[in-house]
């Protein structure tokens, strides 16, 4: 924002946060920080996979994992970028692959899941990385010079 004041996503959308939101780990980012991250989860079991932000990426996934998303081993983890990065690389993501499920006419979006929006079927696109979601979506020049993870760092 032009005052200073910082600018918080909740849920995909911008919004104050709750108390336990400015110690992290309840599902939202500071758009201002240095130190996000974007990762890319499978849900198994219902043949999913999801993107998603976090500014506490332990907390967050710890999060998923209770909804029995695979979170031992992400897909893939790019990080740290700027929150605004992070958000530019979710939304363009997030554009193509809700593309897909209008072409292949999926509605239903798991609606017992935590960030059932940034979910589609691994049915329609099984994705090994972000930066091929990118190179799908004709996006890569959002990664910048963003640091690719493959591992959680200790």
């Amino acid at each position: 924002m032009a005052d200073g004041r910082k600018q918080w996503y909740v849920n995909g959308r911008r919004g104050k946060p709750k108390s336990t939101l400015l110690r992290g780990g309840s599902g939202g980012f500071n758009i201002n920080s240095e130190n996000t991250y974007v990762y890319l989860i499978n849900h198994d079991e219902y043949g999913i996979q999801k993107i998603g932000i976090s500014g506490d990426l332990p907390s967050r996934l710890s999060k998923h994992h209770d909804s029995g998303f695979e979170v031992d081993k992400p897909q893939d983890l790019v990080g740290p970028l700027h929150g605004t990065r992070s958000k530019a690389i979710e939304t363009a993501i997030l554009s193509y692959t809700r593309r897909l499920r209008e072409e292949s006419g999926i509605t239903t979006l798991y609606p017992t899941l935590d960030g059932k929006t940034e979910c589609w079927p691994m049915r329609d696109l099984t994705a090994s990385s972000i930066l091929e979601l990118l190179a799908e979506a004709n996006c890569l020049d959002l990664l910048g010079e963003g640091k690719l993870c493959t591992a959680l760092a200790a």
